[in-house]
């Protein structure tokens, strides 16, 4: 009957307004999707550059500790040496004024 027909034709149309507008929901989630990825994929590049970085930076602090301590060694070996040379005059002056002492009873 044409009333049955015509009810059906406009269920039918409703379902597909119904599915029209499903599709461009499904469209621009889509759309938001590929944009979080995209953003997820830069935040992630970013992420590796700043590891990178560390990374980096945490061998060039290892090495300066290294030269610090290379440094230190070499401060340590001079202090060692300045050390010994003032001994050395110490004993040199005891020896001189020994002498000293020695020449002034030997003339007296």
């Amino acid at each position: 009957d044409a009333a049955a027909l015509e009810r059906r034709k406009a269920e039918l149309a409703e379902r597909l307004e119904a599915l029209a507008q499903d599709e461009s929901r499904h469209a621009l989630l889509r759309r938001e999707l590929s944009s979080i990825r995209q953003e997820l994929e830069e935040k992630e590049a970013a992420l590796r550059q700043q590891e990178e970085a560390i990374s980096a930076e945490a061998k060039l602090v290892q090495s300066v500790k290294e030269v610090m301590r290379e440094e230190a060694s070499i401060i340590e070996a001079q202090a060692d040496m300045i050390e010994a040379a003032l001994s050395e005059a110490e004993a040199l002056e005891k020896l001189t004024l020994d002498a000293a002492e020695d020449a002034a009873t030997a003339a007296a």
